[in-house]
């Protein structure tokens, strides 16, 4: 048992959450866990997201400003896996949402942002016959999913993230 991946995000009241992945037994037998410090009174116990232990990796967060965290990661199974999502509220995990809808190839490199009105941007690459940067925005639902950029194999397999953030004035900047 090892953890493997970590992310982490600072709400309004300064508490660090931090999502990540614990590799449990084979390399598809892997539990995500949350874990809050809260400013006042320090760390509190891990949750399990999901109870379950599959192949989910890779986790990235963002929070809100109803300080709402919001994570994407890599899941499904070994080859095959796409980019998921889960909001936590109040402590509160919901159900697993499959954000990507090309999935017959593996997606990889994924990221979320929320911008100042609360509307979340998500980037990962991957996911058809030939492997594209793709993006898509939550602003009350999902929207369609875009392809920005077509990369070659080459570039595929040299990629081993990307990075979305947006700016004061809600401008979303992605490398």
């Amino acid at each position: 048992t090892y953890a493997m991946e970590f992310d982490a995000g600072i709400n309004s009241n300064d508490d660090i959450q931090v999502v990540y992945a614990v590799r449990t037994g084979t390399s598809t037998q892997i539990t995500l866990y949350h874990l809050v410090r809260d400013a006042v009174t320090g760390w509190g116990s891990k949750v399990d997201i999901y109870g379950t232990t599959a192949y989910r990796k890779y986790p990235k967060v963002a929070i809100d400003s109803a300080n709402d965290v919001h994570a994407v990661y890599h899941a499904g199974t070994l080859g095959a896996a796409s980019c998921k999502y889960v909001k936590c509220t109040s402590g509160v995990w919901g159900s697993e949402v499959n954000i990507a809808t090309k999935y017959s190839k593996p997606q990889d490199g994924q990221d979320i942002c929320v911008d100042g009105l609360g509307n979340l941007h998500v980037i990962y690459y991957g996911a058809t016959s030939s492997p594209n940067l793709h993006y898509k925005l939550y602003n009350g639902s999902w929207q369609a999913e875009e392809s920005l950029h077509s990369m070659t194999y080459d570039d595929f397999y040299s990629v081993s993230t990307t990075d979305i953030s947006v700016d004061s004035s809600n401008i979303v900047h992605i490398v």
